[in-house]
């Protein structure tokens, strides 16, 4: 089945778990609102606080880990896909469940090329992927020149309502101001095959997508096989903290920085 959490604010100093790699469930947290998150849960070097829509990990354990955790999570074409076609040939074996949106990168001079597909279903030796309507541009597949191929849904889902998307809104007049994720002065986490998408509080410091902040020496945080795309501000932020896991992350449509 499905799960639906709409809230405020998250705001975890004690444990919030949720495996769900068999697929069977999709569990979706929509940020909602302008409650902020009470003063006395600020960290002194949180600038300005944890303000609006914020999920928020200080001192508790996150560990969230979709069905695509640990599994592949992106591919090239091992052969090119021609404008109109309905099917992508990869150079490995993937897991992706039907319904799947994929981007497929331009191999053009204009980066406005890329596009997004879905998912009709997937050859039996996961190599071949039929898409539910045609493509709009071709892309190449033939080394050197090979467009990427990379998973964008996941099962658990971290976003913000759809109005804080829009200008002016009541926050802003003139920027999208959605949710933000971080993890806070926490030396351990884990966020594993989880989609993050609409979110980030345009050129507000501190307030991104997913961000690790104040983290220290942090071996226990495992950032793993995400979809992180169409968000407001950055991507992917590191801020003092050291020996944490980042990796087989798909990112896509942000503005500014995508890895800082």
């Amino acid at each position: 089945g499905d799960l639906h959490v709409e809230t405020a604010f998250v705001y975890n100093c004690g444990t919030l778990q949720a495996h769900l790699q068999s697929g069977r469930t999709k569990l979706t947290f929509t940020l909602i609102g302008h409650e902020k998150i009470p003063l006395i849960a600020e960290s002194p070097g949180s600038k300005g606080g944890f303000s609006t829509k914020g999920f928020v990990t200080q001192g508790g354990t996150t560990d969230l880990r979709g069905q695509l955790c640990n599994r592949t999570t992106w591919g090239l074409l091992s052969a090119t896909a021609d404008a109109g076609a309905k099917e992508l040939k990869l150079d490995r074996a993937v897991e992706w469940p039907v319904g799947t949106e994929v981007m497929v990168a331009s191999t053009d001079y204009k980066g406005t090329q890329t596009e997004v597909a879905t998912v009709a279903s997937v050859s039996d030796d996961g190599t071949t992927l039929a898409l539910s309507h045609g493509l709009v541009y071709p892309h190449a597949g033939v080394a050197p020149i090979t467009a990427e191929v990379g998973a964008l849904s996941r099962n658990i889902k971290i976003t913000s309502e759809a109005a804080c998307r829009k200008i002016p809104n009541k926050e802003a007049p003139d920027k999208p101001m959605c949710g933000h994720f971080v993890v806070d002065h926490t030396p351990h986490a884990i966020v594993c095959g989880v989609e993050v998408t609409n979110m980030g509080k345009h050129t507000t410091t501190g307030k991104y997508p997913m961000h690790m902040h104040m983290c220290g020496h942090a071996p226990g945080i495992q950032i793993r096989s995400n979809g992180i795309h169409s968000n407001h501000h950055r991507a992917l932020v590191l801020h003092g903290v050291s020996n944490s896991t980042w990796q087989e992350n798909v990112v896509f449509r942000t503005v500014g920085h995508m890895l800082l």
